[in-house]
């Protein structure tokens, strides 16, 4: 199972299971991942599952989602220990 593990932030240590074909990170309750503060856009950004692989995107964020460092432009693939900031949260990507 493909799962995010908060490395920092208010929910640090936390793991997230990407157990749907979609899932939704952002401010609004009806997000998935569910994350505060003021940097975080309500529907921020999305994990997809599809062809056999999950992608991550950025939902016309207001401060942007960030792979690896990087500001997303496109949906990018997501590598094992791949790392996805969103405002002050960090997660890290993983199979368990």
């Amino acid at each position: 199972m493909a799962i995010l593990i908060t490395l920092q932030g208010p929910e640090s240590g936390r793991t997230f299971a990407l157990d749907g074909p979609a899932t939704l990170i952002g401010r609004q309750f009806d997000s998935a991942i569910c994350l505060a503060g003021k940097q975080v856009s309500r529907h921020h950004a999305q994990v997809t599952e599809r062809d056999g692989g999950y992608f991550v995107e950025d939902l016309d964020s207001s401060n942007g989602t960030y792979l690896n460092g990087k500001r997303l432009g496109s949906p990018e693939l997501l590598q094992l220990e791949d790392r996805i900031r969103i405002g002050d949260t960090e997660f890290r990507y993983a199979v368990e």
